[in-house]
């Protein structure tokens, strides 16, 4: 067996050795007529001299990187760091894991950043990322097509930004179109997005991926924001990202050492593995290992080797062929290898192995010196075509030439390429050339690759052509010359600025700069322009703020046109807004608009906004919204200039002076109808539509300039203003004239648009108004909190800090109806909003905290903060928000009217009177979003008149209406009013009904704080019997609420019981249990688990945000990764339910691996009995609220786990029944 071992080094290293061990075998079979076992291998030592490869003294190392590999395989995303001196052998240890990983179904990429190309960006990212887009063409074609598939659907309509950086994707998914292109901001959060999903497709359950980047101390500034981004995002799953760097090679400052900083600072977790120098055990067992000798003998020589190299495996090797090249280490055929270790002792052996490797290097014959050098110019790997193109020699030549280099092992063959076994070789040759003769070589290097290069192939190679020429422009004195490579840097400059690379870019601008000097603006003035205007940019957005001011002023007295100089304007607009200064980015627009002959005031009065409208109206004359569709394109370039700047101002206007931002918008507008529709004459369209409904109140025209914006954007194909389109109509025009629920589409499909363009800034818009749209559409709280915590998590990776506040501060009020003993400290948060200026966000927080303060009868502060409000109600035209001000205000002046003094009636009056004028206009568009408000303020307003028949009916109409149109947190309000009218007239039996109606309205929309308020204010109206209940029901003509007091669970029970002991079909007897559990057990997903053969399947399955069950094809428990194993085996054995309150901080299952992961809250876990006998669990949770599960329900849901175990016995045996008939009446078919 030891002849066909798989390991060649433990194969027989000598025909000696395998003689001797056969003379063995003879001799025993002579003597004893068997072989006895015996140590094979002892006599066989090789005469060749070969080191092993393998790792010495790193075995707790590699069970580091496995078992964060394991953490991987199990959905987590980690980073890894291994560092250490040069040669330390970090990159061997990472590559030792490299079969274990693939053999468990891992994908293992490699990258490798370059010493001489430190400046191309994403390069090792982008290798390793090669080798696995080559892997996959390997596949068949069935694979390749299903790559194809997820590429296509994870990349979208953003795959060119992949292909053109890794041109090998596109032979998977086929040419990509051209992506628009976008502002700076836009482009690096549409680029981070689309890597993202990239990474995601290669990073899953089935094949976790381990990205492997080494030589990290020559890592550019773009993959750090890159491997920054990956490791922060916490939608990343199954990646695990490993970095080797020299840690001797990078200072505290060293932006690589920075990243790490922030990231750890920032709570981000990295394994860190320094690697120390070899033992000198280690070191002693390598050189038994390499001339088969006994350790007591190997022991000076190991103490030598030790002391020169001080444990660094790479000298180890070097110093160990060393001594063979000197023939130091000689080997004797009947003794093996020896050694002299006074003569070796006294040989002179450097203490730096680049000196070592440099005389080594020294002692091959010059030609392959020569080649050495010009490959090490080349880079860490390179191929021989491009290698015989600089020496000029032919391809047999170059392969002679380098023999002996690859022989001493100094280069290795990989693949159809080479590469040098190790950076310090590379080093090493590179140091044997001269400044000059280096120029040289890289000139001569980036000539020829160009050369040959075709002009479409180009762009591809143009980092590589650009550095080697770059490297050598020294010698350039043509100044055709130095303006070609001066282009070669500018196309360099704009592909780093494309892929977000602008520190890169930056780099490159400024070589083309330097090449063509002061006079170029007069000679070579477009080539010139545009490296200045692209390097300004990139200056400004790597934080050079005065380098990119320098650069903007020389384009501004060089510019020949007014249309230049606004350009540059636009940029600063653009640039100015992505740091947050508005006003600033204002002030350049004007600039720029002045430029371009339009003159328009900082603050613009109120008249001269309605002159704009007029102008718009008298424009636009007697066409439709659609009529303007058929515009033609805007072809005007200076109309077309026009529009781009009024663009770009848009965003920072809206902050500056609302104004300002109405007049520019009705300026495009007017542009738009006159000259024809530019991509962004949407804006202008859906404003004006904005302005017309809730500005002039003609909400027919505002939602059909509104709709006509949204197609023209995607006419034009633009996410970019599909995202804004779209966030205007969803959150301020469609609710005027259609159901609010619609909305949210509209803001989800911007939401979407403006992740895809990378419009962050309107895209937060979208989610943030999403939540106040969730709240006064009445869905439930749990929905709301689980919404606005994803909302939350969204806004904070893309830093959108004031829509991050406005969420939060809209969670805050919202919810205080959810908490029950849990007062929220609002009082920072609203200091906060003064503080930063956020008046919008602070009266959306009005707008929602009103309603609150309103629910819990504090009147007096709900109507002072709706006085505030009002002064500045302007500031929400549009909103929803602006509804729910005028409705909860007229709410506050009705309670308020009975206790308050004339004068104050008299005011409470008018202002009841005009809100009920807007209110009933706004019922007359659109009366499913208002009539069940108009109707509730009209019945108090007949209260207070003392109308009473009058006010029966309105309150009941408004309960009518809310039900209709579900809005169930108005139809509590109205249920609760009628309730206090009923009481104050003294018909406590009418009063009561309509109390618990509200309770379980209440109850039902998730107010569990505002059921106990009731309860506690009324208890009088809960403390009935069910037989009163039931009485009460004849009299109320809508069904009476359930699940408010002890007697309306029962009521749940028996209507629950009753629905599932008359099932006996096992599938539909699972949906129904588990939709009634549910509804009403506060869970957010439920489990049922049946017994099967002593082994437990999940049967169903429901979440709370799904419409009816999944019932599943018997899923073993064991396989599931949505229940906590550990629980249900407890409870499987015990028999006893789990009710945990918060289960990751309390209870005996905190360290439970499930409960551990998921940070979950409330957990219950239910045995079904019948007669003693485990049937099945019910596993339930609510990931959102601690002590979800309470006593209340826990009885009920005993009471139904009692019925369920009925049940489900009659169905199963009913279901085997069936099977049994069946499978007889087939029988008896056969049998005829």
């Amino acid at each position: 067996m030891k002849l066909l071992t798989k390991n060649a080094e433990d194969r027989y290293q000598s025909g000696y050795g395998l003689k001797a061990d056969l003379e063995t075998c003879l001799e025993q079979l002579k003597k004893n007529g068997k072989v006895e076992s015996f140590a094979l291998g002892i006599h066989d030592i090789s005469h060749t001299f070969t080191i092993p490869q393998k790792l010495y003294g790193r075995e707790r190392e590699i069970e580091t990187l496995m078992s964060a590999f394991d953490r991987v395989r199990q959905g987590a995303s980690e980073a890894l760091l291994v560092s250490g001196h040069p040669g330390i052998g970090k990159t061997a240890l990472i590559l030792e894991v490299h079969k274990p990983i693939v053999a468990q179904r891992g994908y293992f990429i490699v990258g490798k950043y370059d010493q001489l190309q430190r400046d191309v960006p994403y390069s090792a990212i982008i290798q390793a990322f090669q080798g696995l887009v080559r892997r996959i063409l390997t596949e068949s074609e069935e694979r390749v097509r299903r790559w194809k598939e997820r590429l296509s659907k994870a990349l979208g309509v953003n795959g060119r930004i992949i292909t053109d950086v890794i041109p090998e994707v596109e032979l998977i998914i086929g040419k990509q179109p051209d992506v628009p292109p976008a502002g700076p901001t836009e482009s690096q959060n549409r680029f981070n997005r689309v890597i993202q999903n990239f990474v995601g497709v290669f990073a899953d359950r089935d094949h976790p991926l381990v990205l492997f980047l080494d030589d990290l101390q020559w890592v550019d500034p773009a993959s750090l924001n890159l491997i920054k981004t990956l490791i922060t995002d916490p939608e990343t799953r199954h990646l695990l990202i490993i970095g080797a760097y020299r840690d001797n090679e990078v200072h505290a400052t060293h932006p690589f050492m920075l990243m790490i900083g922030d990231l750890t600072t920032g709570g981000v977790s990295i394994t860190s593995i320094t690697l120390a120098p070899l033992l000198i055990e280690h070191v002693n067992t390598l050189i038994v290992d390499t001339l088969k000798c006994a350790s007591r003998l190997s022991e000076p020589l190991a103490q030598l080797v030790y002391q020169k190299t001080n444990g660094n495996p790479f000298f180890v090797n070097q110093i160990l062929k060393a001594l063979y090249e000197e023939k130091m280490l000689v080997y004797e055929p009947a003794h093996g290898w020896k050694w002299n270790i006074e003569e070796i002792r006294s040989l002179r052996v450097t203490d730096n192995v680049v000196d070592l490797l440099v005389g080594k290097i020294g002692k091959l014959p010059p030609e392959t010196q020569q080649i050495l050098k010009l490959a090490s110019c080349i880079g860490n790997r390179f191929d021989l075509e491009t290698l015989a193109s600089v020496y000029e020699k032919s391809l047999d030549q170059v392969f002679v030439d380098l023999s002996d280099a690859v022989r001493e092992g100094f280069i290795i063959p990989s693949g159809m390429n080479y590469l040098f076994l190790h950076d310090r070789i590379q080093e090493a040759a590179y140091s044997l050339i001269t400044d000059e003769d280096k120029k040289e070589m890289h000139y001569k290097i980036g000539t020829l690759v160009l050369r040959q290069t075709e002009r479409e192939d180009i762009l591809e190679k143009v980092f590589y052509i650009a550095d080697q020429l770059n490297a050598g422009a020294g010698l350039i004195t043509n100044n055709t010359e130095r303006n070609e490579l001066a282009e070669l840097d500018l196309m360099a400059g704009r592909k780093a600025k494309a892929s977000t690379a602008y520190a890169a870019a930056v780099k490159y601008l400024s070589k083309g700069i330097e090449l063509l000097g002061e006079e170029s603006w007069r000679q070579e003035y477009e080539l010139t322009r545009d490296l200045h205007m692209e390097c300004s940019e990139c200056a400004y957005l790597t934080g050079d703020f005065e380098e990119a001011e320098r650069l903007f002023e020389k384009v501004l007295k060089h510019a020949k046109t007014n249309r230049e100089k606004a350009e540059v304007y636009k940029i600063r607009v653009t640039l100015s807004q992505n740091r947050g200064q508005s006003r600033e980015a204002v002030k350049y627009g004007l600039e720029g608009l002045r430029l371009l002959g339009v003159k328009v005031p900082l603050s613009p009065s109120k008249l001269a906004v309605l002159l704009e409208i007029l102008k718009a109206k008298i424009y636009i004359g007697r066409r439709k919204a659609e009529d303007l569709l058929r515009l033609p394109e805007m072809s005007d370039p200076h109309k077309k200039s026009i529009m781009a700047l009024l663009g770009e101002m848009i965003a920072p206007a809206y902050f500056v002076n609302k104004d300002l931002f109405s007049l520019l918008l009705l300026k495009m507008v007017i542009l738009s109808t006159r000259f024809g529709n530019a991509k962004v004459s949407s804006f202008g369209y859906v404003v004006y539509g904005l302005i017309l409904g809730s500005g002039l109140g003609n909400y027919k025209a505002g939602i059909e300039f509104g709709k006509m914006a949204l197609t023209l954007s995607r006419r034009f194909n633009d996410l970019y203003t599909a995202c804004i389109s779209n966030f205007y109509f969803g959150g301020m025009i469609n609710h005027w004239r259609k159901p609010i629920k619609t909305d949210l589409d509209y803001l989800n499909q911007g939401y979407l648009a403006g992740l895809e363009s990378g419009n962050l800034v309107y895209s937060g818009y979208c989610i943030a108004m999403q939540i106040g749209i969730m709240i006064f559409k009445s869905d439930r709280l749990d929905a709301v909190h689980s919404q606005s915590q994803m909302n939350l998590e969204m806004l904070r990776k893309s830093k959108h800090e004031d829509m991050y506040l406005c969420v939060m501060a809209v969670q805050k009020a919202a919810l205080s109806a959810a908490r029950v003993d849990d007062e929220l400290d609002e009082i920072e948060l609203i200091d906060n909003l003064r503080k930063k200026n956020q008046e919008l966000v602070l009266h959306i927080y009005f707008a929602v905290k009103t309603s609150a303060l309103f629910l819990f009868g504090k009147f007096v502060e709900a109507l002072e903060m709706a006085l505030e409000l009002e002064k500045k109600k302007e500031v929400l035209l549009g909103f929803f928000h602006s509804v729910g001000h005028t409705f909860y205000f007229s709410l506050l002046l009705s309670a308020l009217y009975p206790t308050a003094g004339a004068r104050k009636r008299s005011s409470y009056w008018k202002l009841l009177k005009k809100n009920q004028k807007q209110m009933k206009k706004w019922t007359e568009n659109c009366a499913e979003n208002f009539s069940n408000k108009y109707l509730l303020i009209s019945a108090e307003m007949s209260r207070i008149l003392g109308k009473f028949e009058e006010a029966e009916r309105l309150y009941d109409d408004s309960i009518k209406a809310s039900r209709e149109n579900e809005f169930i947190q108005e139809e509590a309000i109205a249920n609760e009013l009628a309730s206090k009218f009923y009481l104050s007239r003294g018909r406590e039996r009418i009063a009561r009904t309509y109390m618990q109606e509200a309770s379980a309205c209440y109850e039902r929309w998730g107010a569990l704080a505002k059921v106990k308020h009731l309860k506690e204010q009324y208890p009088h109206l809960f403390d009935t019997s069910l037989g009163e209940q039931v009485a009460r029901e004849t009299i109320n003509t809508e069904p009476a609420p359930s699940h408010v007091s002890s007697a309306l669970d029962l009521t749940t029970v028996l209507k629950s019981s009753q629905a599932i002991s008359g099932e006996i079909s096992l599938d539909r007897l699972l949906r129904a249990l588990m939709a009634i559990v549910i509804e009403n057990a506060g869970a957010q997903k439920g489990f049922l688990m049946l017994l099967k053969n002593d082994q437990l399947f999940i049967e169903a399955e429901s979440t709370v945000d799904r419409e009816g069950a999944t019932v599943l094809q018997s899923l073993p428990v064991e396989s599931s990764t949505n229940v906590s194993q550990g629980i249900v085996n407890y409870v499987r054995r015990t028999r006893e339910q789990v009710v945990l309150s918060d289960a990751a901080k309390e209870g005996i299952f905190t360290a439970d691996p499930y409960v551990a992961q998921t940070h979950a809250k409330s957990i219950l876990c239910i045995p079904i009995i019948k007669q003693s006998a485990l049937i099945g669990i019910l596993y339930l949770e609510n990931d959102l609220v601690a002590n979800a599960f309470t006593p209340e329900r826990l009885e009920m849901l005993n009471l139904l786990s009692s019925q369920a175990a009925i049940s489900l016995e009659n169905a199963k045996l009913y279901d085997e029944l069936e099977q049994r008939v069946q499978a007889r009446t087939t029988d008896l078919s056969k049998a005829n």
